[in-house]
């Protein structure tokens, strides 16, 4: 399917495209963490993929406007230049893991961070629209974060034990 995106509000459109870099760069993030730490490798491609889903899951969300524009209206302006900040921070935290400048501690503590930033910034309620497959996407994404949040938090447990 090819995405008209000129009857789709620009602003909108490079949001969620930059939402889609961030939901790769995180899982990216990730799957250098199951590289690094190979006896949690199981644990990290997991979140690493339910990632990569989320850009996906994105992408579906794109389409979904563009198939019809007018039942979706900006909410919430999301500053695309602070996404890509946020990105370069964890392509930043990419290469430190790779080149083991990171503990596991460290990079659990990050993930959680970021999975914060995620829920915090609330990306995932930036359009009004009433279209259940959009809102069933949104909500999936956002409870898979909640999880990855409260799954770091007991890795970070368990190595305090």
């Amino acid at each position: 399917m090819s995405l008209d995106r000129q009857y789709m509000p620009n602003q909108l459109v490079e949001a969620l495209q930059a939402l889609v870099s961030l939901e790769l760069a995180v899982g990216e993030l990730y799957k250098a963490c199951s590289v690094r730490w190979p006896d949690d490798g199981r644990f990290w491609l997991e979140v690493a993929r339910q990632e990569m889903d989320h850009a996906h899951a994105i992408e579906r969300m794109l389409a979904l406007i563009a198939f019809n524009p007018g039942n979706f209206a900006p909410l919430k302006a999301i500053r695309v230049n602070a996404v890509d900040t946020i990105i370069s921070g964890i392509e930043s935290r990419t290469e430190q893991v790779r080149s083991d400048q990171l503990s596991k501690n460290n990079a659990l503590h990050i993930a959680v961070d970021i999975e914060n930033s995620i829920m915090e910034n609330k990306f995932y309620e930036m359009v009004q629209t009433t279209d259940p497959a959009f809102l069933k996407i949104c909500s999936e994404i956002m409870a898979q974060t909640r999880d990855h949040k409260s799954h770091f938090e007991n890795r970070i447990a368990e190595l305090k034990t």
